[in-house]
C-alpha cells in the first residue's frame, strides 16, 4: 500500500517541516525569556523574605511590584500562544 506524500517534501525530512523550523526558535526563545526574565524575578521574590523575616521587606515589595517582570510574563505567554498556533494550524504547509 502506498503512503500519500506531500509533493514538496520527501517523507524522511519530518524534522525540517516549515512549521517545526518556526516552532523550534520560539521554544528556545521561551526558555530564554523564562530563565532570564521570570527565573531571576522568582529568585528575588524567594530570597527577599529571608532578608527581613519579622517584618515586611522593602526588597520583597520592590520585587513583587517590578514592572519588567510583567513584560516578561506577557512575552512568555505570547510565545506559548504562538507555539500552539504554529503547531496546530501549521500555517506554512
Amino acid at each position: 500500500m502506498m503512503r500519500a506524500v506531500h509533493p514538496a517534501r520527501a517523507p524522511d525530512d519530518a524534522h525540517s517541516a516549515p512549521w517545526l523550523l518556526v516552532a523550534y526558535p520560539l521554544f528556545v526563545l521561551g526558555i530564554v525569556v523564562g530563565a532570564l526574565g521570570i527565573g531571576r524575578w522568582a529568585t528575588r521574590v524567594q530570597v527577599a523574605p529571608a532578608d527581613a523575616p519579622d517584618a515586611g521587606s522593602a526588597a520583597l515589595d520592590a520585587a513583587i511590584d517590578d514592572v519588567t517582570v510583567r513584560y516578561a510574563f506577557a512575552a512568555f505567554w505570547l510565545l506559548i500562544v504562538a507555539i500552539i498556533f504554529v503547531m496546530i494550524l501549521k500555517p506554512f504547509i
